[in-house]
């Protein structure tokens, strides 16, 4: 399986909302060729229904069919990591979102 068990599990079962972070890098390998809409897919398709609500990414598709909040910045000294503080405020703005769409 793609996913530890443990992580498909809480993933199948949380009430919380799910937000994907995107690899600001693309990787070698088969995913490194895939556009954000499909690896929502393939994740979802793994686990047998749609469970993200949100996507952090730098990319934006019309063909993906969930909000998608990009200005992520790569850390000053590896560029394939994300900028923790940058991540922090987009995740916050990624709650104030899906809070907001939740009232």
């Amino acid at each position: 399986p793609l996913l530890v068990s443990g992580i498909r599990d809480a993933l199948l079962t949380t009430n919380a909302k799910v937000v994907f972070i995107d690899n600001l890098a693309d990787e070698s390998g088969p995913a490194g060729a895939m556009s954000l809409a499909d690896k929502v897919s393939f994740i979802e398709k793994q686990l047998g229904q749609q469970i993200i609500d949100l996507a952090l990414s730098n990319k934006k598709e019309k063909d993906l069919k969930l909000p998608v909040i990009g200005g992520l910045e790569s850390d000053k000294d590896v560029h394939y990591r994300h900028n923790t503080s940058n991540l922090l405020a987009k995740l916050q703005e990624a709650s104030k979102q899906l809070l907001t769409e939740s009232a």
